[in-house]
């Protein structure tokens, strides 16, 4: 489970200052900028420069860093037909100021192909591979170097009943994600998923979906892992006026661990988002996401002695945002952000026959606060900045810590 807020401004346009800012507060980087997903062909430059003033995230010996990013985003989204094909593709280079180890070319990358078959069927077909830094909020070891992440996923998905008041699908994903140091947490996933949707009238609809993945972490620790996720969950979607838009999903998540059944789950999961928009020029946004995101554990066994560890891991975040569109050139959004980890570390030793059992149980939290202004002089150009505060408590698995990180941007695209 990766956790994520919405973008900070109106119109992102840097993706590389993207993440570098959201790695800031432990989160995950936003999504692409939907405004140019929706050009049929673009080319955008940007360069960003990021501020933190606790740049490895450490609570004590704070040291300030400036990270420059210069990014390169071409896309293509182009129907033909009763088919539609996209393509979009972001490189960039980072550089740090002070802690030159972790400087890195990263890239974002994706395509999807989507045709309807018949007067009922559609085939939608994506694959995506990115390589990045992740953040320094929970790991030990990428804070002594360069630990990138190599992620790719490809999904499969077919919808029957396009039109009518009911669908149903069925689909297919598969990921792989690779660490360039710490490889005890590679993991390879397997997901199918099966759904079904009701819509009684244009604005509500409401189903159920249900999902299976099945995941491996090759090099474990000392012993390799198998995990077996299955979830339930009601989805739900109601435009209650023009103005206000409710959507979410509850639903209940079993997880099995074949090595250490310490770390398995049973619970309820979800997320819901209020979209509220009571004039032309301010609009609100409420989020909330409750997921588990176990983090690893190892197994040792001898003659005479073997040992266990686990870890588990609850989140609960919540998000409030407001942006003010004050001109058609310029927008301000100011956000709020807590998140709440339920941890727990468990180590079980047995020897002799004898067992010992030792543990740890904390809950830590993370609290963050973001402004930003965004300014469009003219069609093709972007400028925009953050100010963002963010502060977090000691849990099981991270240290406390507290920041502040500046980022500005400037892009211009070529459509």
């Amino acid at each position: 489970m990766t956790v994520s807020v919405a973008p900070l401004r109106r119109r992102p346009l840097a993706l590389a200052a993207s993440l570098a800012v959201m790695g800031a507060l432990g989160l995950s980087a936003p999504a692409a900028d939907a405004a140019e997903d929706n050009l049929p062909l673009f080319l955008t430059l940007s360069q960003s420069v990021t501020r933190d003033s606790n740049m490895l995230k450490v609570e004590d010996n704070e040291q300030a860093d400036t990270l420059s990013s210069t990014a390169v985003r071409v896309g293509l989204n182009k129907a033909y037909g009763r088919q539609n094909y996209r393509l979009d593709l972001t490189a960039s280079h980072n550089k740090y100021s002070t802690f030159d180890q972790f400087n890195y070319n990263g890239f974002v990358g994706s395509g999807e192909f989507v045709t309807d078959v018949g007067s009922n069927l559609r085939l939608t077909a994506n694959a995506a591979a990115s390589e990045t830094l992740p953040k320094f909020e929970d790991s030990r070891a990428n804070r002594t170097g360069r630990n990138t992440q190599t992620t790719k996923r490809a999904a499969l998905d077919l919808r029957y009943g396009l039109y009518g008041r009911m669908s149903v699908n069925a689909g297919y994903n598969r990921s792989d994600i690779k660490y360039r140091l710490t490889d005890f947490d590679n993991r390879k996933s397997n997901t199918w998923s099966f759904g079904a949707r009701y819509q009684p009238h244009d604005l509500m609809n409401y189903g159920l979906t249900y999902s299976e993945t099945d995941s491996e972490l090759p090099d474990g620790r000392v012993t390799p892992e198998e995990i077996h996720r299955r979830n339930l969950s009601v989805v739900a979607n109601w435009r209650v006026t023009g103005f206000s838009v409710l959507s979410g999903s509850l639903g209940y998540s079993r997880e099995r661990y074949e090595v250490d059944p310490a770390r398995n789950f049973n619970g309820v999961t979800g997320s819901a988002a209020w979209a509220f928009t009571p004039a032309g020029k301010v609009s609100y946004r409420v989020n909330w996401l409750r997921d588990t995101n176990n983090q690893g554990g190892y197994s040792i066994t001898g003659q005479l002695a073997s040992q266990t560890g686990s870890a588990n891991r609850l989140t609960n975040q919540y998000s409030a945002s407001a942006t003010w569109q004050a001109t058609a050139k310029i927008a301000a959004t100011a956000q709020l952000t807590h998140i709440r980890y339920d941890e727990e570390s468990r180590t079980t030793t047995t020897v002799l026959g004898q067992e010992t059992t030792d543990s740890d149980n904390r809950a830590g939290r993370l609290n963050a606060i973001s402004l930003g202004v965004d300014y469009q002089p003219i069609r093709s150009v972007n400028l925009g900045c953050d100010l963002q505060h963010y502060d977090r408590t000691a849990s099981v698995f991270s240290r406390a810590y507290s920041g502040r990180a500046l980022s500005c941007s400037l892009g211009f695209t070529l459509d």
